[in-house]
């Protein structure tokens, strides 16, 4: 006799798996007695399912994303709006939209019908490609629980509409309710599952020793930790902050010994950046984890790895990546350039973007230091260097507003609110 309760689990982006598998969610639901459902394009590739075959109780099932289109983004905003204005109307809206721009898709169909969920995870709701299996759930009255996966997604918009949303903290949560329409009830705090190994204390650290031997670092130097952007606009110039940095070095500003990790972003060029490769007081950082089909992702080691720059590094320098909140967590003096010194017109819409959405609230409470022009940048880096208590207290409330949840059991939070709505609806 099976014991087990199905449940859909989307898997669209690679992230997830870094998020959501790394931080063993499989064995968590298996301890519930729920059996998840992986609906993913990676269902036929080996390296990415017989990992977690292994041991667990799960099923791989073949989904193929829809492609995100100007009407279905359009569509999106529409619903956005109507939901925080208009929400006694967004049932009609949702299966409005749901005849208009998603077409029926009788595969899908077929795997509610076979596997008969008791609930689905949407582990990405920013992605169009989730929404066919929300409005599919829908349809059926089963609950669909979104993971809203970062500090600024819903800010950027929500794509897709699950029923139900986990989120980081009060401030997305209040988010959620004015921005996306969804009922204070539909919302569980659960904190941020990609954070969990960095609060776990079972896990063994580096010395900063041990960590300058791996590095090829003078642990009695400063080390300045530079997390890219991403070059999500192909002709925008990264290097240029390396760039700065080095020639305050070169010449003296700073001192001579400084050493600098470049964390590449993902969606970084490496190439441009193997220029910098020779210095031996650089030292360059990267995924090199992909899966097919599914993107970049990081496995448990990778993630340790970041943990243990963060945590050895004097200052974290980022012009807007999520690393922003990460070196809060390490209580590390942390610094947003919102200048280009090549390309300040095509990088002026990016940073105003940067200002008006992603770090609006930051910005407005004064959370972190941001500096708007290079002439303030090397002044910035100095107080930085000089005094790791420079906007301490900022960074204590940054912590506190967006990562109140920093015992590592942020994953079990989410299997604990799954199983609750999915018995308890």
């Amino acid at each position: 006799m099976n014991i087990y309760k199905n449940i859909f689990i989307s898997i669209l982006d690679g992230r997830t798996v870094r998020d959501l598998f790394q931080n063993d969610i499989i064995k968590f639901l298996n301890d519930e007695y729920l059996c998840p459902v992986i609906l993913s394009e990676a269902n036929n590739i080996e390296k990415f399912t017989s990992f977690w075959q292994n041991n667990n109780t799960i099923i791989f099932e073949r989904y193929l994303k829809i492609s995100p289109t100007f009407k279905r983004h359009k569509s999106s905003l529409i619903r956005r709006y109507i939901a925080s204005n208009f929400n006694f109307l967004l049932s009609a809206y949702t299966t409005f939209e749901r005849k208009t721009f998603y077409k029926y898709d009788d595969i899908l169909s077929k795997y509610f019908d076979e596997y008969n969920p008791i609930s689905v995870l949407i582990t990405h709701t920013q992605l169009h490609g989730e929404m066919p299996i929300c409005l599919e759930a829908k349809k059926r009255d089963i609950p669909s629980i979104g993971l809203v996966r970062s500090w600024d997604n819903i800010f950027k918009g929500l794509r897709s509409r699950p029923e139900y949303l986990t989120v980081w903290n009060e401030i997305n949560k209040i988010e959620a309710i004015e921005q996306e329409g969804y009922k204070e009830e539909n919302i569980v705090i659960t904190g941020a599952p990609q954070f969990d190994k960095y609060f776990q204390r079972h896990i063994d650290k580096l010395t900063k020793k041990e960590f300058c031997d791996l590095t090829g670092f003078d642990p009695s130097q400063k080390i300045i930790l530079i997390a890219t952007r991403g070059n999500f606009s192909r002709d925008l110039d990264e290097t240029y902050l390396i760039d700065i940095i080095l020639s305050y070095i070169d010449d003296g500003l700073i001192s001579k010994n400084t050493q600098l990790i470049i964390r590449l972003h993902p969606w970084s060029q490496l190439e441009v950046f193997m220029k910098y490769d020779f210095n031996k007081n650089v030292y360059i950082s990267f995924y090199d984890e992909f899966l097919p089909s599914l993107g970049w992702s990081m496995s448990s080691n990778q993630v340790i790895e970041v943990r243990d720059m963060l945590m050895h590094c004097d200052i974290v320098i980022t012009p807007g990546s999520t690393i922003a909140l990460e070196g809060a967590i390490f209580d590390k003096p942390t610094l947003v350039p919102m200048f280009h010194s090549y390309q300040p017109e095509r990088a002026s819409v990016l940073f105003q973007k940067t200002s008006n959405y992603h770090f609006k609230r930051i910005i407005e409470k004064e959370l972190i230091k941001i500096s708007w022009e290079e002439t303030e940048f090397l002044a910035d880096i100095k107080n930085a260097l000089n005094s790791s208590d420079w906007y301490s207290e900022e960074r204590r409330q940054l912590l506190d507003d967006y990562i109140p949840l920093r015992d590592g059991l942020s994953t079990k939070r989410l299997t604990e609110a799954i199983e609750d709505i999915s018995l308890n609806k």
